[in-house]
């Protein structure tokens, strides 16, 4: 049940960029820190959460289709894709950015009681591309970003 809510909060956190990509105008030039694109930024995390990267719900859906949907024997689980809740983001940049970071700190709670996840090597590509401490990976981009008004 644990990875199928990770697999459900991965698939939140693509359609929370998709969401924040839309939301940017296509013609906003706003750089962040190191020059680049924010937009373009978002569409490279997109892509990576899709299929590019370790850790993608293209990895954890055949993780889920190897493990068992029940304590009983049988059928096997499945990527369940469910929406989340809303599919809102806040207006104001600041905010938006926020919400990665919420998405950030939930899968890492998450993860954290997957049984086995410090040797997992799909969980911990997660965690890296993410950012395990406030100044790696997306943790890091989005700290550099908070001021922005995308």
């Amino acid at each position: 049940m644990l990875w199928a809510k990770l697999f459900n909060l991965r698939y939140r956190v693509l359609l929370t960029e998709l969401a924040h990509i839309v939301a940017i105008p296509v013609t906003a030039v706003w750089p962040d820190p190191a020059g680049q694109n924010i937009r373009k930024m978002l569409i490279l995390w997109l892509y990576q959460e899709m299929k590019l990267a370790g850790g993608s719900i293209s990895y954890l859906a055949p993780k889920l289709a190897s493990l068992p949907a029940s304590t009983v024997a049988g059928p096997t689980a499945g990527a369940p894709f469910e929406l989340p809740y809303t599919l809102a983001i806040p207006d104001r940049g600041p905010e938006r950015w926020r919400l990665h970071l919420d998405l950030i700190d939930a899968t890492v709670a998450l993860i954290g009681q997957i049984p086995g996840s410090a040797a997992d090597p799909l969980l911990q590509e997660i965690l890296t591309r993410d950012g395990k401490t406030p100044m790696l990976g997306r943790r890091k981009q989005i700290a550099d970003l908070m001021a922005s008004p995308l």
